[in-house]
């Protein structure tokens, strides 16, 4: 099982950290290459792409372990071992975590969803 792997909590944020607010959510991997701890096969090789500021993006194919690692890469539950990963040409450890986890919005191809409000 390689989901939560994670035992030493979230990554903490370099010393200069910088608003989120300043800069849009146009994000771009470079050549971000990644593995879980303790497993020696990558889930990421070299991956690059970039999404525009308002543009939706769609994470999909037959294997899911590859979205599912781009998505905890992007809310830093995990830090790629190779590459970089940038938000409006900022790299994503200089910004404030809790900003960045507020930016998301994650929806899964299958999910389940109740008949109830959240407030």
């Amino acid at each position: 099982d390689l989901e939560n792997k994670n035992t030493d909590g979230p990554r903490p944020c370099s010393e200069n950290v910088r608003d989120m607010a300043q800069y849009g959510v146009a994000v771009e991997l470079r050549n971000v290459s990644s593995r879980y701890p303790d497993v020696t096969l990558w889930s990421l090789r070299d991956v690059s792409f970039r999404v525009e500021r308002g543009q939706p993006a769609v994470l999909g194919g037959d294997e899911q372990l590859w979205s599912s690692t781009i998505l905890k890469l992007l809310a830093r539950l995990y830090d790629p071992q190779r590459g970089a990963i940038l938000v409006d040409g900022q790299e994503i450890r200089t910004l404030r975590l809790e900003d960045l986890r507020n930016t998301l919005t994650v929806m899964f191809q299958a999910c389940k969803l109740l008949p109830m409000s959240v407030h």
